[in-house]
């Protein structure tokens, strides 16, 4: 996630020397804000083998041990990620992201438009105490956003839709060989990105079938740390 401002003084008048912002922008030296996501490329390949073997045998009378369908599953995983619509934002890492984001009290143009400081201020001592703000507000929503929705082998209500059906064996449709995200939420580091996965293991195997990321940034003048989204962005 990229921020920057801009930050001058009153010229004049009984406000002179006051400190207060005079932009405000969500990119920083170029970088645009972008929200990312992606999922397993099989699971938008309904000819892989990975999709395939989702057979969808699961039934909630005959068959508790089965497994989800492919269908169902890349769409849980979108929904667990980002929503299943524009509408429909529920149990998913964006929908959380977005309601703390929409928060006057965490935005981040509301809170660089806000920032004014008193002519004793240095220009440091304004820029660290904006800073500070951002930096806070930051925190409340990154927790929003590591909050774990339903794990993609459920709906959005909670309903399982059957066990997922892992490589090399394709034979992990049960209930006692599956950890489920929720119960094993993983927070991994990849590059500059803060990557937060949904995990679902098999004996040894480790799979992410979906995660979602967030930058970093670096504000104007200011210390490197993480920073959101300026008031008026739309999901991408």
């Amino acid at each position: 996630m990229q921020s920057s401002y801009g930050d001058t003084t009153v010229s004049g008048g009984p406000n002179n020397g006051y400190w207060y912002t005079t932009s405000a922008s969500p990119s920083y030296n170029g970088t645009a804000t972008i929200y990312q996501w992606e999922r397993v490329p099989d699971l938008d390949n309904a000819s892989s083998m990975f999709y395939t073997e989702q057979t969808g045998t699961y039934n909630a009378q005959t068959d508790t041990t089965g497994c989800i369908n492919g269908s169902n599953l890349a769409t849980q995983t979108q929904r667990h990620e980002i929503g299943l619509a524009q509408s429909n934002y529920i149990e998913s890492h964006w929908g959380e992201y977005q309601t703390a984001l929409n928060n006057t009290s965490n935005n981040f143009g509301i809170i660089i438009e806000a920032g004014v400081g008193p002519p004793s201020d240095s220009q440091t001592t304004f820029q660290s105490g904006l800073n500070t703000a951002l930096t806070n507000a930051n925190r409340t929503i990154g927790t929003a956003f590591n909050v774990e929705p339903y794990d993609p082998n459920f709906n959005e209500y909670d309903v399982l839709l059957g066990y997922v059906n892992y490589a090399p064996s394709y034979n992990s449709c049960h209930q006692s060989t599956i950890l489920k995200s929720r119960m094993a939420p993983r927070v991994a580091s990849r590059s500059r990105h803060r990557v937060s996965g949904d995990l679902v293991r098999q004996s040894e195997e480790e799979c992410y079938v979906g995660i979602a990321m967030r930058f970093d940034f670096r504000p104007r003048d200011g210390p490197s740390h993480p920073a959101g989204y300026l008031s008026g962005l739309n999901h991408p």
